[in-house]
């Protein structure tokens, strides 16, 4: 990237904010047949919604995109119908008169050829808007857990850096990275790794407060949250006034809904109250987002 394109795309402080949530629904893999609808109430009123592990294949999926369009919505996905335990991801737009979607792009992260690794492509949704005049892309992504292998989630991290590189227009990236928890003595994929794969192409943005992920009650600060900060928004470093950016975790559907959940009576060895959550009900946190353009 010249120093021409950079100057031409670099975003200034001030002005309107774009709203985005980014949001692990926890279909699992299709294991779940039907979406919760009330999380329509918890994603409602922002202007970009990034949904992961979403079952685009579930029974009442027609429906919950029906009451997205009532809400002013439009809305993209993934579709891995030839593979029976794939995650989607869906992000919907909220339509405004000074939003414009002009492209939607995703790379196969299922697959049956025998030629692609596709434990090594993360599951991953691209759509290029134009606001206001101006270019930019929002994707989605999730690094696939693999059942602990962390080298393959280190491959697709640097997969994705290799797309997003390559793109001239101020990304941001909103996605579960399925790292390992801060104070781990794991090394292979831990935030310093993770930190290190986007160097300096891009600033990770973190919420200082609470988790996203291992759903729990904290026994000595009497609250629910998790352990694990899994859940980040990574923000291409053309972008100068990214220090700007609110970002912050939020329970509140868990909290209205703790009757759904299974809690155990014992603490874990993190000190913290477990919390067992079904595949179709959240097990994340959300993510929300403040980003100010002009």
């Amino acid at each position: 990237m010249n120093k021409e394109t950079i100057k031409d795309y670099t975003i200034k402080g001030g002005g309107e904010i774009l709203t985005a949530l980014e949001w692990n629904i926890h279909q699992q893999g299709r294991r779940s047949k039907k979406i919760p609808l009330d999380i329509i109430d918890y994603i409602d009123g922002k202007d970009i919604i990034v949904l992961l592990e979403i079952n685009t294949e579930s029974e009442n999926f027609n429906e919950f995109c029906n009451r997205l369009t009532l809400k002013g919505y439009s809305f993209y996905m993934t579709s891995y119908k030839d593979s029976p335990y794939a995650n989607d991801i869906l992000i919907a737009v909220k339509l405004k008169k000074n939003i414009y979607v002009k492209d939607v792009t995703y790379h196969k992260a299922y697959g049956n050829s025998l030629q692609i690794d596709y434990d090594c492509i993360p599951e991953n949704l691209f759509v290029h808007l134009e606001i206001n005049s101006k270019c930019y892309v929002v994707a989605g992504v999730r690094i696939k857990e693999l059942k602990g292998d962390y080298a393959k989630r280190k491959e697709q991290m640097e997969t994705f850096m290799n797309w997003v590189g390559c793109i001239e227009e101020p990304v941001f990236v909103l996605g579960d990275f399925n790292n390992l928890r801060e104070k781990t003595t794991i090394k292979e994929w831990n935030l310093n790794v993770l930190d290190n794969i986007i160097n300096e192409q891009f600033h990770r943005i973190t919420p200082k407060e609470n988790h996203s992920f291992g759903v729990c009650y904290d026994i000595s600060e009497k609250k629910y949250d998790g352990y694990i900060k899994n859940d980040h928004l990574l923000v291409s470093s053309i972008v100068e006034n990214w220090k700007t950016i609110k970002i912050s975790y939020d329970w509140e559907l868990l909290i209205n809904n703790l009757g759904r959940v299974k809690v155990e009576s014992k603490a874990n060895k993190f000190g913290k109250q477990e919390i067992r959550i079904a595949p179709g009900f959240p097990d994340h946190a959300r993510l929300i987002v403040e980003i100010p353009l002009f």
